[in-house]
């Protein structure tokens, strides 16, 4: 249902369809899909029931590359947590996301919040290569 606080534009909140929500006063979005699949695995419905931020760091391989590595999920209020330098293994997959365009907001650089997996820019921010790897768990 709708959330209190919430502006859902002209014709209001549709209970029956998608929804975009925002509130002014936070400049948070609201978004509301419709049709989803319900999560099939206990670490999807954690996923889906939690505030949780995707980490992507600066990772050097044993080559003395470094590469963008997806760290997987924390939850909002461990986000600057610190995540000292460790010796790791990693398996992943290599990924090129496509997620930026023109409706996605640029970065907030000073609280470190990308909205879009967006490689080439990540890539400088963190002075690496445009190389992704997700790492498997």
């Amino acid at each position: 249902g709708p959330t209190p606080g919430f502006d859902y534009g002209e014709e209001g909140y549709k209970p029956d369809q998608c929804n975009v929500g925002f509130n002014q006063d936070s400049g948070q979005f609201q978004i509301e899909i419709k049709g989803l699949a319900e999560p099939k695995s206990k670490e999807a419905e954690r996923i889906c029931q939690q505030d949780l931020n995707e980490v992507i760091a600066a990772f050097e391989t044993a080559a003395g590359r470094r590469i963008l590595l997806d760290r997987g999920f924390v939850a909002d209020a461990a986000r600057h947590d610190p995540r000292p330098a460790v010796a790791l293994s990693v398996t992943g997959n290599l990924h090129w996301p496509r997620e930026t365009d023109s409706y996605t907001p640029p970065p907030d650089l000073g609280e470190n919040i990308w909205f879009a997996r967006d490689v080439p820019a990540m890539a400088a921010a963190l002075g690496t290569e445009p190389v992704l790897l997700i790492a498997r768990p």
